[in-house]
């Protein structure tokens, strides 16, 4: 009897036991449904987007992107810490980012900032990956480049970083790009003592960019004689994600310099030697003088504008096996073609194109006729009745060779603008 109502109390506990697990199991569905309820109207109150699973993700490229721009802020500070602080996020996004574009960014992100850290070794690895990628937006692309062609230039890989630097600036539409651009070769002709070159390199970059402090800073401590401050990390470079977080990549609708020979003659041109090429565009060039001369202007500007093409061709084209004096001969001889068609522009009434072929004198690297070309586009200006740009110009003319051979002329005209300046304002 006592072992029959002890089996039945046993039976009992266990029935109340389980009814209990029941009920917890019960409330706890409830909890979790209605937990997830709650996350769904929470979450599509913050986003139109609609949310796919009940859980909520850390990683969203949303949230990575956001990292992104927090590191862009850490970078902007000049101290140690706070760089170390954006190497580690982008060293998080990378681990965490599923998308390309994301990815490439966060790349470019630690090699600035190992740059930042004097880690050029890895900066530089880095870039040279990403330079073999095919990168999605052209504005981080462009950046890529520049950025590898700045530290190889300043850090003694020169002929590289040259050449990296120059065809960059040839297809860039970027103002700012170009501006920072031929900063780079400022402080490379700076370090080098080549002030003539480095003050060139400067009032080039401010044309570009007036509000480029870099340059303003780094000319004007030419002029006082004062040492060289090194912006290796100016505030521009480190806009970028910025740039293609916010704004939709533009279009490389650049069209491609090198083109498809049409005639077999052309075709044989290419195989010819380096040296070849540029002698036979020097013997045109000097045909063209001839052609000049004999009053034969449309022939002579024909040729002129072939000649420019072809040297263009071999600048990009040949760029990795370009001797540096076969460079220099190209220069050289782009400096006198441009100034002359600037003055076959000016002869044909055709204002605007000789003032464009007087700024290429200005943007290439020799300087042998920079100053000339100042003086005629100030004149130019100043038949426009464009005092003011007019005397910026003359004034430049003036500053970038004091003993040059055309300063009394601009100093003249300079004279001559001023009076007219003075009149204007009474």
């Amino acid at each position: 009897m006592n072992h029959k109502k002890i089996f039945l109390l046993l039976i009992s506990g266990l029935l109340s036991i389980g009814s209990g697990v029941i009920l917890i199991a019960s409330d706890y569905k409830n909890i979790r449904d209605n937990y997830i309820r709650l996350y769904y109207s929470f979450s599509q109150q913050l986003t139109p987007n609609k949310i796919s699973e009940a859980e909520p993700k850390d990683h969203t490229p949303e949230k990575l992107k956001s990292d992104l721009k927090m590191a862009e802020e850490y970078l902007r500070q000049n101290s140690y810490e706070s760089v170390r602080k954006a190497l580690d996020i982008y060293n998080k996004v990378l681990s965490f980012s599923n998308e390309i574009e994301i990815t490439q960014l966060a790349k470019y992100g630690l090699s600035y900032a190992l740059f930042r850290l004097n880690d050029e070794t890895r900066s530089l690895q880095i870039l040279r990956e990403l330079k073999k990628e095919k990168i999605l937006n052209p504005i981080l692309e462009e950046e890529i480049q520049f950025l590898l062609g700045k530290i190889l230039l300043l850090r003694g890989h020169e002929d590289e970083g040259k050449s990296i630097l120059q065809t960059l600036l040839a297809k860039t539409d970027s103002s700012d790009l170009k501006s920072r651009i031929h900063v780079t070769f400022g402080d490379y002709y700076y370090l080098k003592k080549n002030y003539k070159k480095a003050k060139k390199s400067y009032l080039i970059a401010l044309e570009y960019n007036p509000d480029n402090l870099h340059a303003g800073i780094n000319k004007e401590n030419l002029i006082q004689k004062k040492n060289f401050i090194p912006f290796e990390h100016d505030f521009y470079d480190q806009s970028i994600f910025s740039k293609v977080l916010e704004k939709e990549a533009r279009k490389d609708t650049k069209t491609k310099v090198r083109k498809s020979k049409e005639n077999k003659e052309s075709k044989e041109e290419t195989k010819k030697d380096i040296k070849e090429r540029i002698e036979t565009l020097n013997r045109k060039f000097e045909q063209s003088i001839v052609l000049l001369n004999r009053g034969e202007i449309t022939s002579a500007s024909n040729l002129l504008i072939e000649v420019e093409k072809e040297a263009n061709e071999i600048l990009l084209e040949e760029t990795q096996t370009l001797k540096e004096n076969q460079r220099s001969k190209l220069n050289e001889l782009l400096e006198k073609v441009y100034y002359h068609l600037g003055e076959l522009s000016e002869k044909l009434n055709q204002t605007e194109l000789a003032k464009s072929y007087y700024d290429k004198v200005l943007e290439n690297p020799t300087i042998n006729f920079d100053q000339a070309s100042l003086v005629k586009k100030g004149i130019l200006y100043f038949k426009e009745n464009q005092y003011k740009q007019a005397y910026r110009t003359f004034k430049r003319a003036i500053d970038i060779d004091p003993n040059g051979k055309f300063v009394d002329k601009a100093k003249e005209w300079l004279q001559e603008t001023e009076k007219i300046l003075q009149e204007q304002e009474r």
